[in-house]
């Protein structure tokens, strides 16, 4: 499978996992089992993106924004891109842009951990329980 989504803390911030070639179709279930998550969870929803496994995603930003484009509602929060390349990394900027997402870049899970609880202290109490 070209992509995992899971709980990285319960409720409240998603791990998702982009494995391989990762096409336009793929994003759109993506995109649709995230959003999925986020009603289930409690708002805002952040998201890690590991692109650490990533090899090739699609390119064109208008069909990117159009698969994406889930816009900003209660239940979106922070992205951190985890590994990604610079251009993967332009580009989801350039989108969570467009969106009115925020977005950071990090090289490690664990640094986008610390960034997403330095960002959001109602995580702390989340991760405990």
């Amino acid at each position: 499978m070209p992509y995992t989504v899971a709980w990285f803390i319960e409720d409240r911030v998603l791990l998702v996992q982009l494995i391989g070639n990762v096409t336009v179709s793929e994003l759109d279930a993506m995109s649709n089992e995230t959003t999925r998550y986020a009603k289930q969870g409690y708002s805002p929803v952040h998201a890690i993106a590991d692109c650490t496994r990533l090899e090739r995603m699609p390119t064109s930003l208008r069909l990117l924004m159009q698969t994406l484009n889930r816009g900003k509602d209660r239940d979106t929060g922070i992205t951190v891109n985890v590994g990604a390349s610079r251009v993967t990394r332009f580009m989801s900027h350039v989108i969570h842009t467009a969106l009115g997402l925020e977005t950071f870049s990090v090289d490690t899970i664990a640094e986008a951990e610390q960034l997403l609880l330095s960002l959001d202290p109602t995580l702390l109490e989340a991760k405990v329980h």
